[in-house]
């Protein structure tokens, strides 16, 4: 039993350390001069039920300092609410006014394919898209108005055929802040990975690639069964035909901002969400991973309960967990100083014995493959 745990936790100090490398590897890469002609490029937004956040989101996405021209198109997705009636009130006043091009189109009464109705959502928009460079976000995201600049320059000085760009939370609340300090960390994991050249994590909330890309993958064929992972798939299929056209943006202005989850409820629905999904990846590697990292956490509640019978396991529970928070806080310092998050850092002391048991929950829980998410019961 001991080997056992001693092999645990080398391999997760090891995993840490070896994200780190990655993380400090990784280029800032600067704003740069736009002066010259940019490309046309269209930024897809698939919503569902988003009648709070919508008009934040396209006021950001309509305010970009860019040099060059874009198109908006708002994807609906069966949506509820007032969400496509606070679109088409801005595609009005849009133009009127001779601003830029935002479009809306409606995904409804078509005949959805298993689970994958944002997959479906996006696809329809990008045969519709102008641009030869997508970039994806959500109806509740927000970012600077240097994000399109950086991004697509990014995309255009590096030739590369896909982009990963951080997204973070914002907090206002302790129980929105640990959420942050966990995105953080996931965010510099898949930034790092991607270095490293084992990519494992992104975020669709802020991706960019190019139009003929997707297609030459056969876009979200494989896994168009399956309700998450419209980037992370993507992602992995583009990186098995260009490794070295997959890069993460390291740079404060290519931040997009969402909001964090309001209660423990919406929390875990949220992160079965993307649990669900892991059973699917190619790379088995990845799965085998996180089953090592499941144990690992698992070892070390094990410890800690079995102490009560064994206090020679006490020593064992102090290790593991000092070996975990310890190494974890070298990544998060780095990945938080480079965002201007620091403060998120002090969350550490919570969020460890809490981090241990969600981890064990949500990794059980996810593997169901049911959840609830934006009104509709997966299964």
């Amino acid at each position: 039993m001991i080997y056992i745990l001693i092999f645990l936790s080398a391999f997760y100090v090891s995993i840490i350390l070896y994200h780190l490398i990655g993380w400090e590897l990784t280029k800032d890469i600067p704003l740069t001069d736009t002066a010259g002609n940019m490309p046309f490029c269209t930024i897809i937004v698939p919503v569902r039920n988003e009648e709070k956040n919508i008009s934040a989101c396209l006021d950001s996405l309509l305010e970009q300092n860019y040099a060059g021209d874009y198109e908006v198109i708002v994807v609906d997705d069966h949506s509820t609410d007032e969400t496509t009636a606070i679109v088409q009130h801005r595609i009005g006043k849009l133009f009127v006014n001779g601003h830029r091009h935002l479009k809306l189109l409606r995904f409804e009464g078509e005949q959805q394919i298993g689970k994958s109705y944002k997959k479906q959502a996006i696809t329809k928009a990008i045969a519709a898209a102008t641009g030869d460079i997508i970039l994806t976000t959500d109806g509740d995201c927000s970012r600077g108005n240097n994000w399109l600049t950086v991004m697509v320059s990014t995309m255009e000085q590096q030739q590369l055929q896909l982009l990963s760009g951080p997204v973070g939370f914002n907090h206002n609340n302790h129980f929105e802040a640990l959420q942050a300090l966990e995105f953080w960390g996931l965010i510099g994991i898949g930034g790092a990975a991607i270095r490293m050249g084992t990519p494992n994590m992104c975020n669709g909330a802020n991706m960019a690639y190019r139009k003929k890309v997707f297609y030459e993958v056969n876009g979200y064929a494989g896994n168009d069964h399956l309700s998450s992972g419209d980037d992370e798939f993507l992602m992995h299929k583009v990186y098995a035909k260009y490794p070295g056209g997959v890069k993460f943006v390291k740079n404060k202005a290519a931040v997009v901002t969402t909001h964090a989850m309001p209660d423990t409820a919406s929390l875990m629905q949220q992160r079965k969400r993307w649990v669900s999904k892991s059973t699917s990846y190619q790379a088995r590697i990845i799965t085998v991973l996180m089953s090592l990292v499941y144990l690992y956490n698992l070892s070390i509640v094990f410890c800690g309960v079995y102490a009560w019978f064994n206090p020679a396991y006490l020593t064992y529970f102090a290790a593991m967990l000092f070996a975990k928070a310890f190494t974890e806080a070298l990544f998060l310092y780095r990945v938080l100083r480079q965002f201007n998050q620091l403060k998120l850092l002090w969350y550490m002391w919570v969020a460890e014995p809490l981090h241990i048991l969600y981890v064990l929950y949500v990794g059980i829980a996810g593997l169901s493959g049911s959840y609830e998410w934006k009104g509709r019961q997966v299964k």
